[in-house]
């Protein structure tokens, strides 16, 4: 009877056992991810007046007195803390098990870092959840001043964000490990040339990064690896981090394959295929307080990466700064998405006037030396291409006297603008803009916005090209690179160069508005979706040089597509 009692014991603590390790296995990490949170502390940010000043660049905007404060860039300065109020409350209420920040916390005031981590520690002592922070290119200056901070006091105040917990701390830089679970590692990796936009992982750095994933996979850890700027391009001119693609080779050699990133202020998945036959996945999250406002959600388990987009569509208007009127409130109080997508809106419309009424932007796309003849000619077309992108698409037929609508001047050139739902141009510009924003962009720009964009700014052009003499038509298209000496000057031949020179100069001035963001550079999709690290995925960005070369001449046939 003992033995037969042994016997059935023995069996029981087995299957226990095995049991107990299959739960183990089968466990899941959630995590939350945000990242460009900029925050603007309140208190010493009150919302300007409306003013002479604080509406330059306004012209054209629809509902101006709602929106006249909008930044350029479309971000929520002036709402950041009730935005992230509103996400951290979701984490709070959420079963994901930490926080993670992929850099740009504030605007890099000091005021914005010690708000910043007052917030991040009041959550963390609500809910008793782990926040994880990395250092942004707006976080840090070179040297500590009365307004900025350095590197080490970025450490000092976001201590317990990280550095406290961490297993090792770079000195040199802001990069950490720390374990997330007993699966999973953090290497938050810092990125930033302080003072400066642009990334940059030098060789000392590289090396730090290398041996904390050899001590990872020697502690039986899975990497998860964080930084601000991106390891893998996202959209077609996008400027990166010098020697990206042996950077990618490497850290997928020392099993990095999947980089949580941010910089960009848009819901992007990019993903390489590298020498080892890994694909190595850069998932890059939107800025919090950039329409769509979003955050992601990633359930983990061994390689399996369950990847859901979150949305802020509400916040409190008490955590709101002073200076907003009651039709702000009411506003962003029934319906804050709808206002998310109007500020951004009206940032590109500030954006367009900074931009298209001078030179500047289009005659460096188009390698026109400042002050030539082709650069001041273009200075003089886009000053009245500028005044006629803030006059409506469509005409209300109030004055057929007067070309006082950018479908009366398309129509005076022979040309017919299909009917959309758009009022002003800059409206189809933040579609564009907006659509890569919040990813899976091609599905959002399925019903012809670029090429409405494109006919209204071809047709702007066109008519502000009538007033130049044939001379000065022939000249400047000379200096783009147009061959006209065999082209006899008549009238018709100032028809033709008119249109040709409106058509080059309306695609130039699509190329550097939307910089290649019309297309996806490859899969998975940007928002739901479940990627698999032991899987590869069918389109990837090449990495080896002659790959380059032929995605290259792919990637210009994509974009004279979409154009």
């Amino acid at each position: 009877m003992k033995k037969i009692l042994c016997v059935i014991f023995s069996a029981l603590m087995i299957f226990g056992s095995v049991s107990a390790a299959a739960a183990k296995k089968e466990e899941k990490l959630k995590i939350t991810v945000t990242t460009d949170t900029h925050l603007q502390a309140v208190e010493s940010n009150p919302l300007p007046a409306m003013t002479e000043e604080t509406t330059e660049f306004t012209e054209g905007m629809i509902d101006r007195e709602l929106y006249y404060y909008a930044a350029q860039q479309g971000q929520m300065n002036y709402e950041s803390k009730a935005i992230i109020k509103s996400m951290l409350k979701d984490f709070e209420n959420s079963d994901s098990r930490c926080l993670l920040i992929a850099g740009d916390l504030t605007n890099g005031k000091r005021n914005s870092h010690l708000e910043m981590a007052q917030l991040l520690k009041e959550t963390e002592e609500n809910c008793g959840k782990k926040i994880f922070v990395i250092v942004g290119n707006h976080d840090c200056a070179k040297e500590s001043s009365e307004e900025k901070i350095d590197l080490a006091e970025f450490k000092r105040i976001y201590a317990d964000f990280g550095f406290t917990d961490a297993l090792e701390v770079r000195e040199e830089s802001a990069s950490y490990t720390a374990d997330l679970d007993d699966e999973y590692r953090l290497i938050a990796i810092d990125s930033c040339v302080y003072g400066e936009d642009d990334g940059e992982i030098d060789d000392a750095e590289l090396e730090w990064i290398e041996n904390q994933a050899v001590k990872a996979k020697a502690d039986g850890k899975k990497i998860i690896a964080m930084m601000h700027h991106s390891i893998l391009p996202h959209f077609y001119v996008q400027p990166m981090i010098d020697g990206y693609a042996g950077l990618a080779e490497k850290f997928s050699g020392c099993g990095i394959n999947f980089v949580l990133t941010g910089h960009i202020h848009a819901n992007d998945i990019s993903s390489a295929k590298t020498k080892n036959g890994r694909t190595l996945y850069d998932v890059q999250t939107g800025s919090l307080i950039t329409s769509p406002n979003a955050y992601r959600e990633i359930e983990m388990s061994g390689e399996k990466f369950d990847i859901t987009a979150k949305y802020v569509t509400e916040v409190d208007t008490a955590d709101l700064p002073e200076g907003y009127n009651d039709s702000q409130k009411e506003r962003i109080s029934s319906d804050f998405s709808g206002y998310a997508k109007d500020i951004f809106a009206s940032g590109i419309c500030r954006w367009l006037n900074r931009y298209i009424g001078s030179a500047g932007k289009l005659g460096k796309t188009l390698k026109l030396e400042k002050g030539s003849f082709g650069y001041n000619l273009l200075d003089g077309i886009l000053k009245n291409v500028g005044n006629a992108l803030n006059t409506p698409i469509y005409d209300d037929g109030q004055t057929p006297d007067k070309l006082d609508s950018i479908e009366e001047i398309a129509r005076a050139g022979g040309a017919e603008l299909p009917q959309s739902g758009y009022e002003m141009p800059y409206q189809l510009a933040a579609k564009v803009y907006s659509a890569f924003y919040a990813g899976d962009e091609e599905k959002q720009l399925a019903n012809g916005e670029t090429e409405l964009l494109f006919l209204c700014l071809k047709s702007v052009i066109l008519q502000a090209l009538n007033d130049l003499a044939f001379k000065d038509i022939n000249a400047f298209a000379e200096s783009i690179g147009l061959n006209t000496k065999d082209i006899a000057v008549s009238f018709k031949a100032k028809i033709y160069y008119s249109d040709l020179l409106a058509a080059k100069l309306a695609e130039a001035l699509i190329v550097s508005l939307t910089a290649g963001l019309t297309s996806d550079l490859s899969d998975p999709a940007d928002l739901n979706v479940t990627i698999n690290l032991a899987e590869s995925v069918p389109v990837l960005i090449p990495l080896s040089f002659f790959e380059k070369i032929l995605y290259f001449f792919k990637a210009f046939i994509a974009a004279f597509k979409n154009l």
